[in-house]
């Protein structure tokens, strides 16, 4: 029989199957394009938030947290971690299955000849069958005792029957099925468990790049305030110059001076232009930096923003800290010592998962299936209903699993020892930024007095320079001394600060300020 032959209902079972075959390939299809890489260029252009005019650190920091793209990333590998507890607490479930097959098979001619043959021999058995009934078993008038009429009707029974077989085969199956796990060995019970602190790390990594993207927008900000105070000193240094050499000029002109201090001083002002370039260079370079820690589009801090200038420090700045009590919040607080706490707790359960192999499985199941040949018009008798239990217990595998336990028992021993290694990292963290910390108050008190002193001196040699009293060659030095003196005032001044922010880092105070 041909295939399109089966009639207007099987038919039509076949286009709805097809629509529905197609119905699912096509919401596949968008399910899994619209997420597909390159994204579209709405989802990648951000648009820039309006940046305020004067931009102070917590501002820049809070720009950070909301644009950059890292943190982003972050927090998609939070919802990877909490569907994966999803798909822990779906083994508590039960599965239910439905399954529909409907399948054509087009029979070969040998097989087709097999059945013609089987019915033509046993037509053949039966002609055999009712001769030996008429003539009782004896060999005497057997043709008067031949049922003609019984033979020439096996026949055409036969050749009829031969005729209608079949030369293809339809086939359709139905089956509903729930599966349910009794007993696993309390596998589900530490795999949701693993599941749940690998949800808890994410966080808690998530809490880590926050603690470094907060450190580096700090970094850079202070490097663009250090590069605008070594601006203010260079063109500090050109207003010295430019005073000092239309002074030399006046004098020149009314004969009291020499050309050479009038050219000494032309030389020292290019030089603090020259100084001035690099600052203004190496601000640019730090503002880049900083916009690219923010998260911003362009790359670039817009020339509209302005950071605010670098504060004085008080009293408190130059005070120690209280040792005892920063390494107690470091170690409560720090987001890689948590993420080592959490990797223990998932070796021990990694351990139990381990020994749920020492336990029987047992499942349990029931189908409804049923099987038709004619059509796919399922009725209530043609169904049958089995209930199984599944009971297994593994006896030997080889010590596949006995090695499985050791290897999870090993593995907690080197999460315990990492987390040793990380408490002690954590502590030397803190112990090396306060002694960074106490270095640079040191240096900040000595290089504003070294300061103080040694502008104290460029004014005394610039009077007596003017009263004639002394070279221009000592004059010169001074003002280096002054220069030189104001840059390492300002690196002081920012390391300080840089030394406060790293110990708010190594204690994580800059995620319990964000709170």
């Amino acid at each position: 029989m041909a295939f399109a032959s089966f009639g207007i209902k099987k038919y039509l079972s076949v286009c709805i199957t097809g629509i529905c075959i197609f119905m699912c390939f096509v919401a596949y299809s968008r399910d899994t394009g619209a997420d597909t890489f390159p994204l579209k260029s709405e989802d990648t252009t951000q648009v820039s938030q309006q940046l305020p005019e004067y931009l102070d650190l917590q501002t820049a920091q809070k720009i950070a947290l909301e644009q950059n793209p890292s943190l982003k990333a972050v927090s998609e590998r939070i919802e990877q971690a909490r569907q994966k507890v999803k798909q822990a607490l779906a083994q508590y479930y039960p599965q239910i299955i439905a399954n529909y097959t409907a399948s054509h098979t087009d029979l070969s001619d040998t097989a087709i000849r097999r059945s013609q043959n089987a019915v033509w021999q046993q037509s053949s058995n039966a002609i055999s069958q009712s001769m030996f009934r008429g003539t009782g078993g004896t060999s005497t008038d057997i043709l008067s005792s031949i049922p003609w009429e019984t033979v020439l009707n096996s026949w055409i029974s036969a050749y009829q029957a031969s005729n209608s077989i079949p030369e293809s085969q339809n086939n359709y199956a139905i089956n509903f099925i729930i599966r349910y796990t009794l007993f696993d060995g309390f596998a589900r019970k530490y795999s949701v468990a693993l599941a749940k602190l690998g949800e808890k790390a994410t966080q808690e990594s998530q809490q880590e790049a926050v603690r470094m993207l907060l450190s580096a927008v700090a970094n850079s900000f202070y490097a663009v305030q250090l590069a605008e105070e070594n601006i203010r000193i260079a063109e500090a240094d050109k207003a010295f110059n430019e005073r000092l050499l239309y002074e030399a000029k006046v004098k020149q002109e009314l004969g009291a001076g020499s050309l050479s201090d009038v050219l000494n001083f032309e030389v020292l002002l290019r030089s603090a232009e020259a100084q001035i370039i690099n600052a203004r260079q190496n601000r640019e370079i730090a503002r880049i930096s900083l916009a690219g820690v923010m998260g911003l589009n362009a790359g670039i801090l817009p020339d509209y923003v302005k950071l605010t200038p670098l504060k004085d420090e008080i009293d408190e700045d130059l005070k120690d800290p209280n040792v005892d009590e920063l390494l107690s919040v470091a170690l409560q607080n720090r987001p890689d010592l948590k993420m080592l706490t959490l990797i223990i707790q998932q070796s021990e359960a990694q351990v139990g998962q381990s020994r749920s192999t020492l336990y029987p499985q047992m499942n349990v199941s029931l189908s409804r299936s049923a099987t038709r040949t004619v059509d796919s018009e399922f009725g209530s008798d043609d169904f049958a209903t089995t209930v199984s239990v599944d009971v297994s217990y593994n006896l030997f595998s080889g010590g596949k699993y006995r090695a499985l336990r050791a290897e999870a028992r090993a593995r907690l021993r080197e999460a315990e020892q990492n987390y040793y290694a990380g408490r002690i990292d954590v502590i030397t963290d803190v112990q090396s930024t306060l002694q960074e910390l106490k270095s640079a108050q040191e240096q900040l008190k000595l290089q504003r007095e070294n300061a103080q002193y040694v502008r104290k001196n460029r004014d005394l040699v610039e009077q007596e320079y003017k009263a004639g009293q002394t070279s221009l060659v000592r004059l010169n030095q001074a003002q280096k001394d002054l220069i030189e003196a104001e840059g390492r005032l300002a690196s002081a001044r920012v390391a300080l600060f840089r030394a406060w922010y790293q110990i708010k880092t190594a204690t994580a105070q800059s995620l319990l300020e964000l709170k």
